[in-house]
């Protein structure tokens, strides 16, 4: 069973000596953004160079100008708890239904000031975009086929209503759909796209950096529709969704974890290990019956010319390129939450706490005062230090030996379930389930991040640093966080 199915998460309820204190500075627009499946639409309407599309998940829109997507706005960045009924533009100004309410902001204000309730609301005339009586058949990409009463099916038959159309001066029809994201046809020739945006899942539970492109995954939301892997290339800034249940060669969407190197994309799921070919772009699977300890893949590791897979029952590893398993770890093996390696020697966060790797196998880790006897949750390398995040609190130690730094629960850290850690230049990162700890490495201080501050959620599943920004992934989607800000209090 995964290690988020199974923590019960204890939030703090009491102020200890040392805990982190939360972040209280004047955050500017853009410093968070937080990316979500927008798919589900309610909303489309245009200005001079703007299309805007309203999703239950955010404002989103699209420069027609650059031909590129702005940076998505949360329902938070412009001023409201929830999502609008219904949207119009008129004039460069945007107008909102909220809670039976008319609210307009200009869209140069968006994200400097708040909207203005409307009290005067018959002598604004509204634009109607109504959609056609009937649909012309349009020519669409492959895998899809559009319906002449308004909707776009996939070839697994999945089909997402037209809710709202937009035309614009150039003859282009905009549509928003019930869950299959922007449309933009053309009623010239009568070519239609879809236009992806964002992420194909909102709860990302993984994030892999690498180089120009960003993997997002996590395990799907039950009942809802929202599913699969998301790519996105910031070169071209095309997103790119693989969905399990239209591609044969992924065993599962479902992610737990990354890894990747020149070649290959390693992602670790719910039923086996799926690889991504950079070259050839195309997916295989392989699970127990290829030698995988277990179908439960719960982390990655590159040491060398190998791989080393962590599994609910042990830890296998193969030639890259070869991808022929072999256990790697007796049968009675705990629970692997992380592995990684640090140069000389692989580590193993468990159930049973640290363990390590020699040539008679893998043992035991453990310290006088037993904190590397508990679960361990997360690793991570900080130069010539190793820092473990587990059940008791947060332990620094030296790999070269001998040094090592406490940060216990109760006393430094409120109990909570520290699900990643990350290190980079300046700081420690930790990813809880009641938000984001930093720890400054030179003044030895914490400090905590929150929704209110500006994440999608105080549940944190994983970090990615990501230079001057850090990613962070949650139940309601990835947040970006600009912290390479000297200006900014925080710092």
């Amino acid at each position: 069973m995964r290690l988020r199915a199974i923590i019960i998460i204890i939030t703090a309820v009491s102020i200890f000596g040392g805990v982190p204190g939360q972040a209280v500075v004047g955050f500017e627009p853009g410093d968070w953004v937080t990316y979500k499946d927008f798919r589900v639409q309610i909303k489309v309407g245009g200005s001079r160079q703007y299309i805007y599309f309203l999703s239950t998940e955010g404002l989103i829109r699209f420069d027609t100008y650059t031909e590129q997507w702005e940076e998505p706005l949360s329902f938070r960045d412009i001023g409201f708890n929830a999502p609008p009924s219904n949207m119009w533009i008129k004039d460069e100004v945007l107008f909102f239904d909220y809670y039976g309410s008319i609210y307009s902001i200009s869209e140069f204000n968006l994200t400097w000031r708040s909207p203005r309730r409307v009290y005067n609301t018959l002598e604004l005339s509204l634009p109607q975009y109504p959609c056609p009586e009937e649909f012309p058949l349009f020519f669409t990409p492959y895998g899809y086929i559009f319906k002449d009463e308004g909707a776009i099916m996939d070839y697994n038959f999945r089909e997402y209503e037209v809710v709202a159309c937009y035309q614009d001066e150039w003859e282009n029809l905009w549509m928003a759909t019930w869950g299959g994201g922007a449309i933009r046809a053309s009623l010239r020739d009568l070519r239609l796209e879809i236009i992806p945006f964002g992420l194909a899942n909102s709860n990302i539970e993984a994030i892999l950096i690498d180089g120009d492109s960003i993997w997002f995954g996590g395990w799907n939301i039950p009942y809802q529709e929202s599913s699969g892997i998301t790519l996105y290339d910031r070169n071209s800034e095309q997103w790119t969704y693989f969905d399990a249940d239209l591609n044969v060669y992924m065993i599962s969407d479902e992610v737990n974890c990354f890894e990747a190197n020149k070649e290959f994309v390693f992602i670790g799921t719910s039923m086996g290990l799926v690889v991504y070919n950079k070259g050839s772009g195309n997916f295989t699977s392989y699970n127990t019956f290829q030698g995988i300890p277990d179908d439960e893949v719960t982390a990655l590791c590159i040491k060398d010319e190998e791989l080393w897979v962590g599994t609910e029952t042990g830890i296998g590893k193969c030639i890259i390129g070869d991808f022929d398993f072999e256990r790697a770890s007796r049968i009675h093996f705990p629970e692997v939450y992380d592995i990684i390696y640090d140069g000389v020697t692989l580590w193993a966060g468990t159930s049973d706490g640290a363990y390590f790797l020699t040539g008679e196998g893998w043992r035991h880790f453990g310290t006088p005062d037993g904190y590397l006897d508990a679960p361990i949750w997360s690793l991570t390398l900080d130069g010539d230090y190793i820092w473990f995040a587990g059940q008791l609190g947060l332990l620094k130690m030296s790999t070269k030996g001998g040094s090592r730094e406490l940060f216990p629960v109760t006393s430094v850290l409120p109990r909570t379930t520290f699900f990643d850690i990350k290190a980079d230049n300046r700081y420690v990162w930790v990813a809880t389930g009641n938000g984001v700890y930093r720890y400054r490495k030179n003044d030895k201080t914490w400090l905590t991040y929150y929704y209110s501050d500006g994440l999608a959620s105080n549940t944190i599943w994983t970090i990615a640093p990501d230079g001057d920004y850090i990613w962070f992934g949650t139940p309601e989607g990835a947040t970006r966080f600009l912290w390479n800000e000297p200006s900014r209090l925080d710092y």
